[in-house]
């Protein structure tokens, strides 16, 4: 059975088997805005002993490995290749779900406001990272993306470094947002409104971190 080479990049490890994705995300560890860390560093974030995480990691490597499981690899891609994923696989996914988070999240504070005061919070949360994201997506469909494809190396390196930090801050918003909201916990009370928004907000993160994943760790790093 392959063990897990803990010097390897996380964001490498991720690359290379993309369902390691899921454990990292199960256990709170970042493998998008951090993914040059190797492994073991990137372990230390996490709340969870390390011999927990590392043995879910080996076990999920056996199981990929006894099943003969293959996939594509996101390196193995091309340019456009990938730019055609983030476009229609996560744009696509925040321009439907960042509307209708705002929608619920009002709805939200209207009913139980009074009673969950964090609401507020996450609803300004929200509002941010939809400001920012929104922006984002227009930069890299217009700006960024056409210039990947005629390959003007300076002018894409440029506009990666001012990507990055806009990846970096949305990030933090998505952090903030697990701890407001105790790692989508749901409190005794919540209608089915509030499920839904809660299960929205978590596979928003999920979505986000896989997003990022393949800009920083993949397609950004071919112009370094």
């Amino acid at each position: 059975m392959n063990k897990i080479d803990l010097n390897m990049k996380i964001g490498d490890s991720v690359t290379i088997f993309p369902a390691l994705s899921g454990i990292y995300m199960n256990y709170g560890v970042d493998f998008c805005c951090g993914g040059d860390r190797s492994i073991e560093e990137a372990l230390k974030d996490s709340n969870i002993d390390r011999d927990i995480i590392i043995s879910a990691i080996d076990k999920k490597l056996a199981s990929l490995e006894e099943a003969g499981e293959t996939t594509i690899k996101l390196n193995e891609q091309t340019n456009e290749q990938l730019i055609e994923n983030i476009i229609h696989t996560h744009h696509a996914y925040l321009r439907r779900i960042l509307p209708e988070l705002g929608i619920n999240l009002f709805k939200l504070i209207e009913v139980h406001g009074h009673n969950h005061p964090e609401l507020f919070d996450v609803h300004h949360l929200v509002g941010l990272l939809r400001i920012d994201l929104e922006e984002h997506l227009i930069k890299e469909e217009k700006q960024l993306f056409p210039k990947i494809r005629i390959n003007d190396v300076d002018e894409v390196r440029s506009l990666i470094r001012k990507l990055e930090d806009e990846h970096d801050s949305a990030g933090d918003v998505l952090k903030r947002l697990t701890v407001v909201t105790d790692h989508f916990k749901l409190p005794e009370d919540a209608c089915t409104t509030y499920a839904i928004t809660y299960k929205q907000l978590q596979q928003l993160q999920e979505d986000m971190y896989q997003h990022v994943h393949k800009e920083n760790n993949v397609l950004f790093e071919r112009f370094e």
